[in-house]
């Protein structure tokens, strides 16, 4: 029986810090069939000098072309160099447990085509031994569309190297879109459309991923104009992706939440986006939004009384004064 070669794509930019710590995880793996390959986005620090050295472990490195930059564009270079059976992405300062891959095939391997696997992630600052593990409901197995919904309602996310896919479902889904500059927008839309091409997830609670807390610069930090278009655009790609494959309330509703969540978070800025996201709201059935749909407890309970906008209002006055 063949047994499944795994590519571990890894983007890098600017990661001389961690890089070498990331590569040594990636080499740790109890599954030994892997290649790994680094694509380092122009760095201007010793990134391309380390993973160079890494070489002669057999580490491949790559970088992205002139005319492209962006993690979205580095893990689809990586994709294009992959020889892989199944896919494992890792960002270049995130850590896996050492047979995270080792579990996730062979639980793939038990399973039909056309299975993802996901599994437990945990934030850490210096050490993985000091992450606090999330226990989210997401954190479960379900059907592509079910996950999707409860993720959009807030039941919790699934960090980028979670996941582990066969290469059929990334051939399908396409590559990343490389106009999408914001995290959680690049990383969310391209496995939306992932996990619309398979069967389902399948969640295997042995693994684990560290997800090493970001720095000052790091990209999920970036709240430029450039990201919130972006985070903004995410939720039309979402509703374009998924509104074909069921048109449905509960679809409707958990995009309508995708839009006030937007809303919630930029408001009172970016106005014509907050407009369009208005527009998007009413053309998915809902006159106003919903008081209990995004927000903690005190805003939400605000809301109910005085209405979503007043209690955006009156949310900006309290914090200004």
């Amino acid at each position: 029986m063949k047994t499944p070669l795994v590519s571990i794509i890894i983007p890098a930019h600017n990661a001389q810090a961690y890089l070498a710590e990331t590569l040594e995880c990636a080499l740790a793996q109890t599954w030994s069939n892997k290649e790994i390959l680094v694509v380092d986005d122009k760095s201007t620090d010793d990134t391309r000098r380390i993973a160079e050295s890494f070489q002669k472990f057999q580490v491949r490195v790559l970088v992205t072309p002139p005319e492209r930059s962006g993690a979205s564009a580095a893990r689809n270079v990586g994709l294009a160099n992959a020889n892989g059976d199944n896919i494992q992405y890792l960002d270049a300062d995130d850590l896996l447990s050492t047979d995270k891959i080792e579990k996730q095939v062979n639980m793939l391997e038990s399973l039909p085509n056309n299975y993802i696997a996901a599994c437990p992630w945990g934030k850490f600052k210096v050490s993985p031994e000091d992450a606090v593990m999330e226990d989210l409901p997401i954190f479960t197995d379900a059907d592509p569309i079910d996950w999707l919904i409860r993720a959009w309602q807030g039941e919790g996310m699934m960090q980028t190297a979670c996941w582990l896919m066969p290469r059929n479902l990334a051939d399908k889904a396409g590559s990343w879109d490389e106009t999408l500059t914001a995290n959680p927008a690049d990383d969310g839309e391209y496995f939306c459309r992932v996990l619309l091409q398979s069967k389902g997830i399948r969640f295997c609670g042995e693994a684990r991923v560290y997800y090493r807390e970001p720095q000052e610069g790091n990209v999920s930090s970036n709240l430029s104009n450039e990201a919130v278009k972006s985070l903004f655009m995410n939720c039309e790609r979402y509703s374009e992706r998924v509104l074909q494959v069921e048109d449905s309330e509960r679809v409707r509703h958990a995009l309508m939440v995708n839009y006030a969540r937007f809303i919630y978070i930029f408001y009172p800025e970016f106005p014509a986006l907050r407009r369009t996201a208005r527009q998007r709201i009413n053309e998915l059935g809902y006159q106003r939004i919903p008081s209990d749909v995004v927000g903690g407890m005190t805003f939400r309970k605000l809301a109910k009384f005085v209405g979503f906008d007043s209690a955006l209002n009156l949310r900006r006055f309290v914090t200004s004064s």
